[in-house]
């Protein structure tokens, strides 16, 4: 509980320092949330994980073309990788992170973008009844993504993000969601 309490104190310190610096007659804010379909691989261990998390999403488009957001999320489904012949239960605890977006409307219902930033997570790997083992990891991010929609202020997001690579373990997939502004 500790650590989500200082999580959600530096995303509210970070939203607030983004969005007052680059406050402007054109900056408009959004939020969203957001149910990603993710996959750990574990070089070490030879095996893919399944991972499922949900996370909040806040931030300022600047311009047509350039927007900043901070996100904050925890893990929803776990999954068992082997090793050795032992299962070994992988589970995505906390994700924080602060990107920019850069992206040209299309259309007015569609806006594709490139996103890259920041990624810090906390992850748990643990063998029942025996040990349990949690790390956390920062590292850039990078992805591409598009809202789509038929009104001005309530689009769908679809993305897919590299939330990690590295010490040999890499999480990626795909989101789903909504994003309002206002």
């Amino acid at each position: 509980m500790k650590k989500l309490t200082q999580a959600l104190k530096i995303t509210a310190a970070s939203s607030i320092l983004c969005l007052s610096a680059s406050a402007s007659a054109d900056t408009s804010y959004y939020f969203g949330g957001n149910f990603s379909l993710l996959k750990a691989d574990y070089d070490i261990i030879g095996d893919d994980a399944s991972l499922t998390a949900i996370y909040g999403r806040f931030g300022a488009q600047l311009n047509e073309n350039i927007s900043i957001e901070t996100r904050l999320g925890f893990g929803v489904g776990d999954d068992d990788v082997q090793y050795l012949g032992v299962d070994i239960n992988t589970e995505l605890d906390s994700v924080f992170g602060v990107y920019a977006r850069a992206g040209a409307p299309v259309s007015e219902s569609f806006y594709p973008y490139v996103i890259a930033g920041f990624t810090r997570g906390e992850a748990t790997a643990s063998i029942e009844g025996f040990i349990s083992e949690s790390e956390s990891q920062t590292d850039m991010s990078y992805g591409v993504g598009a809202d789509i929609g038929s009104s001005d202020t309530f689009l769908v997001n679809v993305e897919y993000m590299n939330w990690f690579d590295k010490d040999g373990t890499e999480i990626s997939g795909f989101s789903f969601g909504f994003t309002r502004k206002f």
